[in-house]
């Protein structure tokens, strides 16, 4: 049996996935917050009784990121897990830099959450599909050398799909001159001349699925 310890500031979370833990596997939620500063006091004073550590990203008083570094820092042991609803790059990287062991989505089901529990407390790395998916493109992006920010990631992803410079800027509530710009920027990085270079790009490094 292994201890839990729950950090998330969604209340629904607190109340109900520690009774899906208890009632689908032997391991026990023996603490719940909704503030990482005093999630991150708890664990410090007893790490030696925790066996893991699901967390959420994006919290008011700390994200998730650093309030992974921060528990790192103090227990470097300490096997963690991040459950959250982004699968946003910066997320997915950010937090298996700190070194955590398992990145799953909030909407995934019951059972391969326990499953990842559970592979997460053997010591083994799991991603569920859409964090895979974003870290083996971060990982094509970096071979061949792009830094897209997430804005230009959004404009190149909307041209890919065909969308003109004026219906990206209503999509995304910005102006149309600001589009040109991030198209200019992109177009750059990426070494595109055309769109049809864009395009041939965006599904390369995965921006676009195959079946979008």
């Amino acid at each position: 049996m292994a201890n839990i310890v729950l950090v998330d500031d969604h209340s629904l979370i607190l109340d109900s996935f520690p009774l899906m833990i208890e009632k689908m596997t032997e391991h026990k939620v023996i603490m719940k917050f909704n503030n990482p500063l005093e999630a991150l006091k708890y664990i410090v004073n007893n790490s030696t009784n925790i066996d893991l550590l699901i967390t959420d990203m994006k919290m008011k008083e700390m994200n998730g990121v650093r309030f992974i570094q921060q528990v790192k820092d103090e227990v470097p042991d300490l096997k963690v897990m991040v459950m959250s609803q982004y699968d946003w790059k910066e997320f997915v990287i950010q937090a298996l830099e700190t070194g955590i062991l398992g990145y799953i989505l909030k909407n995934i089901n019951a059972e391969e959450f326990v499953y990842a529990i559970e592979k997460v407390l053997l010591g083994e790395l799991y991603l569920c599909n859409r964090s895979m998916r974003v870290y083996v493109n971060a990982k094509r992006e970096k071979e061949l050398h792009i830094e897209l920010t997430s804005r230009e990631r959004e404009v190149l992803l909307q041209i890919a799909l065909g969308k003109t410079s004026k219906q990206i800027a209503t999509l995304l509530d910005i102006e149309t001159p600001t589009i040109s710009f991030h198209r200019r920027n992109i177009m750059q990085k990426i070494g595109a001349e055309n769109v049809a270079d864009m395009t041939r790009i965006a599904f390369e490094i995965g921006i676009v699925d195959v079946g979008e």
